[in-house]
């Protein structure tokens, strides 16, 4: 994947953005609402904790390989001796010469990952003869440049395709979790909003039915009386049962989020029944608008879309690779001689070389159609992810449209229950009709309100689906997005 630095880049600007979210929310004042929670879970939660380090890891796994690849030598000490000995008969003598050498140096290389070589090395040549000995310090530079299509950085590139797909996985499988995560928070957060909003209809149950057994009309009636109170002791049980089921919602939601405390002060009730209601902007967009937003901000895709760059490189890289073409220059100076023999001037030497090598085809040939193979790979995994936005925006919109038509059945069926219940309670105490009647019309009251509290709960789970289709978590991390941009346009060492 294209330069690690920058997806660490990435994964340090998300954590940042997030530190500072928390540094300025302290958890005994933490709010919590449908938004918060994509910071807060992205800070809070253990799991998407280890994800993170999961990516770190695969990163400086990949970092280390491309690093050994592409080496900085600080230091290179080199010693050698050797002798050379010539020997030659004069008359009927055998005369002998010997030269003994030696050589102490000191230099520094740098190898980078297309196979370009610099090195420069600095020390001090000793020669030792019948006539003395002298010794010469020298200086010598080497430098060696692929000149077109070099065949080593192919062989690199394809030979860190195991550390790039386990970093590329790495990331996939953390965008998800981290997608899931948010969204079985936000989940548990609605399913605590529909366990407020039941307690408060039941709430309204028992205060409506409370006023009534204070009515004259009906304690003059003892059976009446006792009908209403065995109602009330019935709505009662419910709404110890729903306090029940509101404290589990609450450590449901602390758990999905990852917080150590979690109080029902902390948590923004929803005006569920708002005409200006959560995800309205979503049902006021073109759908075709939409799911190019959606594109846009889906950070797998932008990730894949990488992937498939470095491969397209590898492919080029491997139809240029026919041939390798190697340039070599090299250069030294040797200082004045100092010893015995005075002789030995200062001088230096340089050397211009390219050599050309033919490649084997049967190799390249394999490289190209894994290239192939791989590009392919993750075009059909982009469109495969663009084909599953562009069905679940549709779907989910649909939903959606469906859903609020629903609910504004049901808000006008609430209305119109409401008033046939207030005119049996008027009836009643006016004498005009029974208790069983007016019973009957709040507990359907009741039911129509408590089927509108779950279609607005299943309203807003449709809205929880297209936050995540939509990328608008990542678009919430701010920053995330632009380091996303800059790492398309990065160069692969």
């Amino acid at each position: 994947m294209r330069n690690p630095p920058i997806l660490r880049s990435l994964l340090a600007t998300l954590t940042l953005a997030a530190a500072a979210f928390a540094a300025n929310q302290p958890a005994s004042t933490v709010l919590v609402d449908a938004r918060s929670i994509v910071n807060l879970v992205f800070e809070h939660n253990l799991e998407i904790a280890a994800e993170r380090y999961n990516v770190e890891s695969a990163e400086l796994q990949f970092e280390r390989f491309v690093r050994s690849q592409s080496q900085f030598i600080p230091l290179i000490a080199e010693t050698g001796a050797g002798q050379v000995a010539e020997s030659e008969l004069v008359g009927g003598r055998r005369l002998e010469e010997r030269e003994r050498s030696g050589t102490v140096s000191l230099g520094i290389e740098k190898e980078f990952f297309d196979g370009t070589t610099i090195g420069a090395r600095s020390g001090l040549r000793t020669t030792e003869d019948d006539f003395g000995r002298d010794s010469n310090p020298f200086v010598e530079l080497g430098l060696r440049i692929p000149l077109f299509a070099s065949f080593t950085r192919l062989e690199r590139i394809t030979e860190r395709t195991f550390e790039e797909s386990e970093m590329l996985e790495a990331w996939l499988d953390f965008i998800e979790r981290l997608r899931d995560a948010i969204n079985e928070s936000q989940l548990a957060y609605f399913d605590l909003q529909e366990d407020l909003g039941r307690r408060t209809l039941i709430g309204g149950v028992i205060h409506d039915l409370q006023l009534l057994t204070q009515e004259p009309h009906l304690t003059s009636r003892p059976g009446d009386l006792a009908q209403v109170q065995a109602q009330l002791q019935s709505y009662q049980s419910d709404y110890i049962q729903a306090e029940g089921n509101l404290d589990s919602a609450r450590i449901g939601l602390l758990d999905n989020i990852g917080l150590e405390t979690l109080t029902l002060d902390q948590v923004l009730t929803v005006d569920l029944y708002a005409e200006d209601f959560y995800g309205a902007h979503y049902l006021e967009k073109d759908v075709p608008i939409l799911i190019d937003e959606a594109v846009r901000n889906d950070v797998e895709i932008r990730v894949l879309e990488i992937a498939r760059k470095n491969e397209e490189l590898k492919k080029d890289l491997a139809i240029k690779g026919r041939w390798d073409i190697i340039g070599r220059l090299a250069g030294g100076y040797d200082f004045a001689s100092r010893g015995a023999n005075r002789a030995r001037p200062a001088g230096y030497s340089a050397g211009l070389s390219v050599s050309v090598q033919r490649n084997d085809p049967k190799l390249l040939a394999i490289s190209l159609r894994q290239s192939d193979a791989e590009i392919r790979k993750y075009g059909a995994q982009i469109a495969h992810r663009q084909r599953q936005l562009h069905n679940e925006i549709r779907r989910n919109l649909l939903q959606a449209v469906n859903a609020r038509t629903f609910i504004r059945e049901l808000m006008s069926g609430r209305v119109l229950r409401r008033g046939v219940y207030e005119q049996k309670r008027a009836d009643y105490l006016a004498g005009n009709d029974t208790i069983d009647n007016l019973i009957e019309a709040r507990s359907q009251l009741h039911n129509v309100e408590d089927d509108l509290i779950e279609e607005l709960i299943e309203f807003y789970e449709i809205i929880i689906d297209l936050d995540e289709a939509t990328g608008q978590y990542f678009v919430q991390l701010g920053d995330a997005v632009q380091q996303f941009d800059r790492m398309s346009t990065a160069t692969v060492p």
